[in-house]
């Protein structure tokens, strides 16, 4: 019965490989690199690498400039110490106060007037925090 049992144990090895698995004539073996419905699934797998692409683009690409644009503003103006446009610096306060208003009662809808928001808060990051941001951290490294 031991060897027996061993001739079973020892069995599996000598199998036949399974159906994925090709044997070429020098012997060895091979896999397919691909099976058939990848190459079914390939347009679709392009079509949304794709949308993932262009995702990518319209939200990093423009969040980085701005990024780049609002830390250039903060240290130019860390630097100098001076407003260079105090007007823009006052009409983004302005808007940033009224807009929320406007949206708290109802007269201005977000969703009809997409551009306009995205607009008005891209004006009040850099036209407004940026230079106060720079101003605030001139003023705390001086005391």
């Amino acid at each position: 019965m031991a060897t027996g049992s061993r001739r079973k144990v020892m069995n599996w090895m000598f199998e036949s490989r399974s159906k994925d698995y090709y044997e070429d004539d020098s012997g060895g073996g091979y896999a397919p690199p691909f099976k058939w419905y990848d190459f079914l699934l390939f347009p679709i797998s392009i079509i949304l690498f794709l949308i993932f692409f262009a995702i990518i683009e319209v939200l990093v690409i423009p969040i980085g400039i701005i990024y780049i644009d609002f830390d250039a503003t903060a240290k130019r103006i860390a630097k100098s110490g001076k407003l260079e446009s105090p007007g823009l610096v006052y009409v983004g306060i302005c808007i940033a106060i009224i807009l929320p208003i406007l949206i708290w009662v109802r007269w201005f809808n977000v969703l009809d007037h997409p551009l306009i928001t995205f607009c008005s808060t891209i004006f009040i990051l850099l036209f407004t925090i940026a230079p106060l941001t720079g101003l605030a951290s001139r003023y705390r490294k001086g005391k």
